[in-house]
């Protein structure tokens, strides 16, 4: 081997490196070995696609899936409770102030729980290779537990009219379901109500889900990963209009009221047993 041969690297020897997501910026050069494309300096890393599909991001890993029933728990403890202390009154107008209070509350508890979870899912998604644990120890190492925390102001700002809009009108429509068949709805009509309710309340919030998803996705340091909700919003209206500020609403839509109809109608189910 001459002396202006380049020796290809020790794998045994490389630092291990942070996955680097679809269109990334490579610092590597190409290997003269492989006949496949490879990352060039300066070029976007392409992302493997199926010809005539777009690529798809898969599920997240372990942890995001983990954390929600703690979440759920701390929301719907938050939520009850909140709702025992508040005073009665007999007019039926302050019915759903005290369920939006009562959800609002639930939802700042369970997005303590929530927001890392969200951080480490989403971050999971566009780092595919990498493990749940490794992007656990990469985020604090980096970060801190502010970096667990990023989004948690717009993931709350997210979730509070969301809980504002859903859980009154699962209620409502509980109540005018009992009343039309002169008794109290079973578990299943609950949960039909509560896949109505998710999926309206899911279409309306949709532009403030894009915002949040933006925020804990950009670069560390940078303008959009401050959390300012305002100007994420103002930054996508700008380059993407109205389509980018409902990006992804029908499954959004779709996925959330199944998930109201399971999750609303098994509370109610658990409710019924255990009172």
């Amino acid at each position: 081997m001459h002396s202006g041969a380049r020796r290809p690297p020790d794998r045994g020897s490389e630092a291990p490196r942070w996955p680097r997501p679809c269109g990334a910026r490579s610092l590597r050069g190409p290997r003269p070995s492989s006949p496949s494309p490879r990352a060039v300096p300066g070029r976007a890393v392409p992302c493997r696609a199926v010809p005539g599909r777009r690529a798809v991001l898969p599920p997240a890993h372990g942890a995001a899936g983990v954390v929600g029933g703690p979440g759920a728990a701390a929301f719907f403890i938050t939520y009850e409770n909140v709702k025992s202390v508040l005073p009665r009154g007999s007019a039926s107008y302050l019915t759903p102030v005290t369920h939006m209070v009562a959800a609002s509350s639930g939802e700042v508890v369970a997005c303590l729980i929530r927001v890392p979870s969200e951080v480490v899912k989403q971050r999971a998604q566009v780092s595919p290779s990498a493990s749940t644990f490794r992007i656990l120890s990469h985020t604090l190492y980096h970060e801190g537990i502010q970096g667990l925390y990023r989004g948690y102001k717009s993931t709350v700002l997210r979730e509070i009219p969301f809980s504002l809009v859903q859980f009154p009108l699962w209620e409502a429509l509980k109540d005018l379901w009992s009343w039309k068949q002169g008794h109290v709805v079973d578990s299943w009509q609950s949960a039909v109500c509560g896949a109505f309710a998710g999926g309206f309340a899911a279409a309306v919030t949709t532009p403030l889900d894009v915002a949040k998803t933006r925020i804990m996705l950009a670069k560390a340091g940078s303008a959009t990963a401050s959390g300012n909700v305002l100007a994420a919003l103002g930054g996508i209206w700008r380059t993407q209009g109205l389509s980018g500020l409902f990006a992804g609403v029908v499954p959004r839509m779709a996925a959330i009221s199944l998930g109201g109809f399971i999750f609303l109608g098994t509370y109610e189910k658990t409710r019924e047993l255990l009172l």
